[in-house]
């Protein structure tokens, strides 16, 4: 029993294909994967699919203590062979997970109000920021308004 797909017009339409279906995958940052911690040697010239990035390893690499010298020795050696400079990673870097932690670049302006006013932590003005309206808000906000030119 196959399932009937219909249009607005309620008309019925065809299946889409598998082709159409399948998504093209985009960078899957199996080559850092393998570098750091998975250790899977791949061939770099032979896989069509991804190709390798060198920046994008040594950019991911040179935010640890321990490769970072690793990530700029092939910054200054970018006119040698991709498969030479992977060979490289990954045979001098130790198998370790490594992973960068985000943090928020700017915050909302509520919650930077909020956490100054009251002075707290960033768990307590979230749980302040579920609690207040925003006319509670506005009027913390007036209070902390310090004058002059913006």
């Amino acid at each position: 029993m196959t399932k009937k797909l219909l249009d607005v017009t309620m008309k019925e339409r065809e299946a889409p294909k598998e082709e159409e279906v399948v998504k093209k995958a985009g960078y899957d940052w199996c080559y850092e994967n393998s570098i750091n911690h998975a250790k899977i040697h791949y061939d770099v010239e032979g896989i069509v699919e991804h190709k390798y990035l060198p920046w994008r390893t040594n950019r991911s690499l040179s935010n640890y203590s321990d490769t970072i010298n690793h990530a700029q020795y092939m910054n200054l050696s970018a006119h040698v062979y991709l498969q030479l400079q992977f060979d490289y990673l990954f045979y001098s870097v130790r198998k370790k997970k490594r992973f960068f932690k985000k943090t928020k670049v700017e915050k909302d302006t509520d919650f930077q109000v909020v956490q100054q006013y009251y002075k707290y932590n960033n768990k307590r003005t979230e749980e302040a920021l579920a609690i207040l309206t925003d006319s509670q808000i506005d009027i913390i906000a007036k209070k902390q308004e310090k004058g002059g030119i913006k």
